[in-house]
């Protein structure tokens, strides 16, 4: 806990820095294109369309637990559009500190931030892939909007979690560098154990209890999936998305601040 207090007092102490920083990323990210930081909006948009267009008229999949042509692909969003937030955050994590090697061995530079500005800045599209998605299930009349208000709490844990395997993997992948490409391997089989292109129901019983009690990010994909189309889940799931949250707030601040004080020498 110690190290999770001090966490949040040095990203308090350096918010304005980490704002900066952030807009910094950002406008980085897209710098030298004709359209800016408007593709953080195009890109969300074409990943949805292209989905909608290959699994809702193309391949046609129907999925019971929401009606209509268009329900599978309704369903993928609900965990496709975190998902590519969450693997893009993690996977920058775990080199990000290398990456920015040149500001870590510079003491005056509060290296704190790194992490926390990868995780900011791959949730941007999220962000308006959520807003294009509400749209389109109102449209197509499936929501239910006193369930929506549950989403910023969802989308709470999901950031508390990001950042606690951020510090986690960035500690990592300065000391180990041969874990910033174990994690890109990592993530493609996280994707496929995390129920996104799946119900849970259609995973055999004698591998289900893996996939509910070892995987962190199903509470996460199944609360999101409750949410925005009401699919049910079992009761104790929000308390699972909480722990997981926990113990990801507590190990990663604690390993990035123990292997702290030699990262300058690492990276």
């Amino acid at each position: 806990m110690n190290y999770l207090r001090t966490l949040a007092a040095n990203i308090f102490k350096n918010r304005y820095l980490l704002l900066l920083w952030t807009k910094r990323e950002i406008k980085a990210r897209y710098a030298g294109t004709a359209a800016g930081v408007i593709w953080a909006t195009l890109v969300p948009l074409c990943t949805i369309a292209l989905y909608y267009i290959f699994f809702s008229l193309v391949l046609k999949i129907k999925i019971p637990e929401v009606a209509g042509s268009s329900g599978y692909f309704f369903y993928l969003l609900a965990g496709l559009i975190p998902w590519m937030s969450l693997s893009e955050g993690l996977g920058r994590s775990a080199s990000c500190l290398v990456d920015y090697g040149f500001l870590v061995q510079k003491m005056v530079f509060p290296m704190d931030i790194i992490p926390a500005t990868v995780v900011i800045v791959s949730l941007v599209p999220q962000v308006v892939g959520f807003f294009i998605y509400v749209a389109m299930l109102s449209l197509g009349g499936l929501v239910e909007w006193y369930r929506l208000l549950w989403v910023p709490v969802i989308f709470l844990c999901q950031v508390m979690l990001m950042l606690g395997m951020a510090y986690l993997l960035s500690a990592l992948g300065a000391v180990f560098r041969d874990s910033i490409q174990a994690v890109g391997i990592l993530l493609q089989f996280w994707f496929y154990l995390t129920p996104i292109l799946y119900p849970l129901k259609m995973v055999p019983e004698s591998f289900r209890p893996f996939i509910l009690w070892s995987n962190p990010l199903t509470p996460l994909v199944m609360g999101y999936q409750w949410a925005f189309l009401g699919i049910a889940m079992p009761e104790w799931m929000p308390a699972m998305m909480v722990l997981w949250t926990f113990l990801a707030l507590l190990m990663g601040p604690c390993l990035f601040y123990i292997v702290a004080p030699t990262l300058a020498d690492q990276v």
